[in-house]
């Protein structure tokens, strides 16, 4: 039941229950919320401290920060397209696989923040349009990929060439599908090609070097698509 205007000003004028939202806003999404954040889950605590009700010398989010303690919002400006690209490659690198929205948040909150704002790119807006400006997988890419999906994508392959496709073929066409083999999405106890071969009743490549061994080695090279 939404609260009376009139009940929810005189709420929200009272300080305590401001910064108690807040709080609450904080703990919840573990960092400092921005000012779209908290405008968006308490709207009426927001206008309350940009119309001076919370402290009549305090009108603005920065000014609340401030008052409260709080890192003020300042990082967004530092936050170029070419810093953004370093602090994913880092994390990337860190981590050996593309970072989730989650794991990049965490640790840049302000670089995503500047993603999702547009300061990016303004064709920029989510985390999985970034992944696809820098030609990364996203969860769609992931989600899309059904057990029947990766078996009609490897049937048709396997018609136009004419033999078993080579993890390297399979690759080279859809990365995204192989990656999700990778990750037990096909099958919780299929994680390799050989072993995906082997559960399609095809027979797998003997070559010199540990076949699994190269199947890892495409997906950390770039198996994506």
């Amino acid at each position: 039941m939404k609260m009376p205007k009139v009940k929810a000003n005189r709420y929200w004028n009272n300080h305590k229950n401001v910064d108690s939202a807040f709080d609450n806003l904080e703990k919840e999404l573990g960092h400092i919320p921005t000012s779209r954040e908290f405008r968006d889950v308490n709207e009426c605590a927001f206008k309350a401290i940009a119309n001076g009700r919370y402290n009549s010398d305090i009108k603005t989010w920065n000014g609340y920060l401030t008052y409260r303690d709080k890192k003020v919002n300042q990082e967004r400006g530092i936050w170029t397209p070419k810093k953004i690209d370093e602090a994913f490659d880092t994390l990337e690198s860190q981590l050996k696989k593309t970072p989730s929205q989650d794991e990049f948040k965490r640790k840049y909150f302000g670089a995503f923040d500047s993603i999702v704002s547009g300061r990016y790119a303004k064709e920029v807006t989510s985390w999985n349009a970034y992944l696809k400006k820098r030609d990364k997988e996203t969860n769609v890419d992931l989600t899309n990929w059904s057990p029947k999906a990766i078996d009609e994508a490897f049937d048709t392959l396997e018609r136009k060439l004419g033999k078993t496709p080579t993890s390297v073929e399979f690759h080279n066409l859809h990365g995204a599908a192989l990656r999700a083999i990778s990750k037990g999405r096909y099958d919780s106890k299929v994680h390799s090609w050989p072993e995906y071969l082997i559960h399609r009743g095809k027979k797998p490549y003997r070559t010199r070097t540990n076949p699994i061994r190269i199947f890892e080695d495409i997906l950390e090279n770039g198996g994506t698509q």
